[in-house]
């Protein structure tokens, strides 16, 4: 039976290679310097035991990065290429936070994204679908479009993963105002709103043309990660903790054991099985992206719980 230490000791190992002079990592060996795999490593690697002897950590170097990649407007860019804001600061977010980097840049990131805003359907599609519904007619989705979460890119839907982060970072960064209270409280009620019949998470529908979608493992943890202690969730929780498994034989993807090992543990449930068919998986076929591998090793050696403050 692999042991799941030794696998996180080649995954960290691997991330402590794969980091360049910059401090930061590509989402493979090859590209750019990129802000989300950058924040996960920093993250997996402070969290799993992060003393390399003398000289700035890997993580406080990925972090001295991500913190001179932020923009003056409180977001962050996908990588080094574009100078756009873009989803990938919602991860940056959350690293920062958890690392307990600079107040003051953590406040603007936090103010940025609680601001950042996904497009819903404007009120004539609204009435549209309604009246197909009346006349019998399959509609392309059933969901509540009032609900705004976070999109992937400025100006569009919102999805799950993003909203999840987004409402990840926004805890981990303790933004209180209520403007951010809001928006996390409709986040929370768009993730409710977004759980797929029978349990778990799609990527953001619940039905396309009257048809049930199916969810998927990687959507369904984080929707469950984001969830966590959220006022009115309970039932889409459990039922999303009870699909989870089911999901879980149908794949593997380290990528979803990874999440779901995190997801489970978050709740309370045992992980072990996830973590141990993990390990295997990573010493099989290590995974080339360093989001997996990265979120591999928090799941693997981690804290209970890595994406949420401490005790909450």
């Amino acid at each position: 039976m692999p042991d799941p230490r030794d696998a996180a000791a080649a995954l960290r190992a691997r991330l402590v290679r794969a980091q360049r002079a910059t401090g930061a990592w590509g989402a493979s060996e090859q590209g750019p310097d990129a802000v989300e795999p950058s924040a996960l490593a920093a993250l997996a690697l402070h969290a799993g035991g992060d003393a390399t002897g003398s000289g700035p950590t890997p993580a406080a170097r990925a972090t001295a990065w991500l913190l001179a990649r932020q923009r003056p407007d409180g977001s962050w860019p996908a990588t080094t290429q574009v100078d756009a804001p873009s989803w990938a600061g919602g991860v940056a977010l959350l690293a920062l936070a958890r690392l307990g980097a600079d107040r003051a840049a953590v406040a603007r990131g936090a103010a940025w994204l609680a601001a950042r805003e996904a497009n819903t359907f404007d009120l004539s599609t609204r009435l549209l679908f309604r009246f197909q519904k009346w006349r019998g007619a399959p509609v392309p989705t059933e969901l509540d479009a009032t609900l705004s979460g976070w999109p992937w890119i400025d100006g569009t839907f919102g999805w799950v993963e993003p909203t999840a982060v987004a409402l990840l970072a926004l805890r981990a960064a303790g933004a209180r105002d209520d403007h951010a209270a809001d928006r996390i409280a409709m986040g929370r009620r768009m993730l409710i709103d977004r759980a797929v019949p029978g349990g778990g998470w799609n990527y953001g529908n619940t039905k396309v043309l009257g048809q049930d979608v199916a969810p998927y493992p990687d959507t369904t943890a984080w929707a469950l990660l984001a969830l966590r202690g959220a006022p009115g969730a309970d039932a889409v929780v459990r039922s999303g903790l009870a699909r989870l498994p089911a999901l879980l034989a149908e794949t593997r993807s380290s990528l979803a054991r990874a999440l779901s090992a995190l997801a489970l543990r978050a709740h309370g449930a045992s992980d072990a099985g996830v973590r141990v068919a993990l390990a295997a998986r990573v010493i099989d076929a290590p995974p080339a992206d360093v989001r997996t591998q990265a979120l591999a090793l928090l799941a693997l050696a981690g804290p209970p719980t890595p994406f949420h403050p401490s005790g909450a």
